[in-house]
């Protein structure tokens, strides 16, 4: 399968198709799960960042966005930080026909540290080149480099730094059928953004998709096997 995907680039329509049948067999778990890790804290970010920036003005008589803007913003931040590694479990689990439930969004804190720092470091770098006249090449690059990391984080226990490393490698030989199936969802999320909704469930298809990616282009040892024999 492997050598078929690096050949084969319809696979990533395949996966694509695939990632929504299985959220579809799981729907309410995943959903639960989307919520809790991204529109739920997206929701109290707005209304956090409303009320902090009230509260700057009216009490504090703030010109601009203060201290309770920062806290309204941020706890929901940490929210987001602290269920990520449950999140990418449970896509995990999704993604391998295995039935998944609410409590697997609590993960142990080595793994929550690690997926919300591969999280952190990951954006950093992905945004730091859209400064630059290279960033529209640059900053797609190296989110799809580091694309898998956080699944190392909770499928083997690794650091965030190894984690990104050994995603860094991974995608050498799956990269092309790998940014296919990220223009896919972009180009979705961007056509229909408009509606708000669309994103979001994009975001959760997109996980369950590089789930499937790792699991089966990535970790799958038979395949690894038949490559080094080719």
């Amino acid at each position: 399968m492997q050598l078929e995907v690096r050949k084969n680039g319809n696979y990533s329509f395949q996966v694509f198709k695939e990632s929504g049948s299985l959220s579809l067999q799981q729907i309410f778990p995943l959903l639960t799960a989307w919520f809790v890790t991204l529109l739920g804290p997206v929701i109290l970010m707005g209304i956090g960042a409303l009320s902090g920036l009230l509260i700057d003005k009216i009490i504090f008589h703030t010109r601009e966005a203060g201290l309770a803007s920062v806290i309204g913003v941020g706890i929901p931040g940490l929210f987001i930080a602290g269920f990520y590694a449950g999140w990418i479990y449970t896509t995990l689990r999704v993604a391998r026909g295995e039935s998944a439930s609410f409590g697997h969004l609590f993960r142990s804190l080595p793994q929550i540290f690690s997926a919300a720092m591969v999280l952190v470091l990951s954006t950093i770098a992905t945004a730091l080149p859209s400064f630059t006249v290279i960033g529209a090449i640059a900053s797609p690059v190296i989110f799809l480099k580091f694309q898998l990391a956080p699944y190392f984080v909770v499928d083997q226990n690794l650091g965030p730094l190894e984690s990104m490393k050994r995603s860094w490698k991974e995608t050498n030989r799956i990269w092309v059928p790998l940014a296919i199936l990220d223009l896919i969802f972009f180009a979705i999320s961007t056509a229909l953004g408009f509606t708000f909704v669309v994103p979001f469930i994009v975001f959760m298809l997109q996980g369950v998709a590089t789930a499937i990616v790792y699991s089966r282009w990535v970790m799958d040892d038979e395949l690894d096997e038949i490559e080094m024999g080719d």
